[in-house]
């Protein structure tokens, strides 16, 4: 089908009929969290849920020839969705369930001083 609105329409109802949607992962994914979540909160497991279906999109949508998965220890980066819930920096800290990591942050660091001045949306570790 050429690219227009009437196949969005369909990938968007195909997409629903068979689950192949963003929430559904969240869905999918919110079980499993629970065994995890001494270590991963559910915000920051539907953030990896999104990662993965933001590949999977690419390859639907045929920007990618492949998913790769990360191996076992190779999951790098993990991010919040708000800086409100899961992972958070408050009081020039980290705060990650019980975990509290004091932010070390240079003076002479002037791009790291202007970023601390905005709003925070979202930590990623």
């Amino acid at each position: 089908m050429p690219k227009d609105k009437d196949r969005n329409k369909e990938f968007n109802k195909l997409n629903k009929k068979y689950g192949l949607t963003e929430y559904s992962l969240h869905k999918y994914v919110k079980p499993m969290q629970h065994y995890f979540k001494k270590n991963i909160d559910s915000f920051t497991a539907q953030k990896i849920a999104t990662r993965a279906f933001r590949a999977f999109e690419k390859y639907m949508f045929l920007e990618s020839k492949k998913v790769y998965f990360k191996k076992y220890g190779e999951l790098n980066s993990l991010e919040g969705k708000s800086n409100g819930t899961g992972i958070k920096f408050q009081d020039d800290k980290l705060v990650w369930n019980k975990l509290e990591i004091l932010a070390i942050i240079k003076k002479s660091d002037e791009y790291a001083q202007m970023a601390l001045e905005n709003k925070i949306k979202y930590c990623r570790i």
